[in-house]
């Protein structure tokens, strides 16, 4: 079973044993989208894949492997738990954090000291910078976060069961 994971979409493949033909399913992953705010649920996203892959013939089985991948959306699910998701995951283009990554820069001390000490100088679509925007937005939900996990990774993770 392979699960391609996008913002716009997952498609899922099953092929058989002794099956030639690949069974795709494909359909929204459902970002959700208002005045900028663009973000997922990632419990959605998980029943999507699941909803997915049993139309392909791949849940409800065994599997003799399965591979998940996603192009890099630098964006994450927020985790309290392996299963319990903080709130809906901001895709890269929310525009709610221009600020954030601003803010970032200058308490380390400049775009400087950040590539000096990390490699990277915080731009608005990272991880990072959703990070420290719910830091400063939402107390609450930053301090349940235990895991961020990218949104493939989250799902393989989902799929491994641990």
């Amino acid at each position: 079973m392979a699960l391609v994971a996008g913002i716009g979409q997952l498609d899922a493949v099953v092929q058989g044993g002794h099956s030639a033909t690949p069974r795709p399913a494909t359909g929204p992953a459902g970002p959700a989208a208002h005045s900028g705010r663009h973000q997922y649920d990632p419990d959605a996203w998980w029943a999507r894949a699941t909803g997915d892959s049993r139309e392909a013939g791949g849940l409800g089985r065994t599997l003799a492997a399965a591979s998940v991948a996603g192009q890099q959306q630098r964006h994450g699910a927020l985790l309290e738990s392996a299963v319990t998701v903080v709130r809906p995951a901001l895709l890269w283009n929310d525009t709610r954090r221009p600020g954030a990554a601003a803010d970032l820069i200058q308490e380390l001390g400049g775009a400087d000291k950040w590539a000096e000490a990390v490699g990277i100088v915080p731009v608005a679509s990272l991880t990072l910078t959703n990070s420290g925007w719910l830091a400063r937005h939402e107390p609450a939900n930053a301090a349940k976060v235990a895991a961020i996990c990218l949104p493939h990774d989250w799902l393989t993770w989902k799929l491994s069961g641990s």
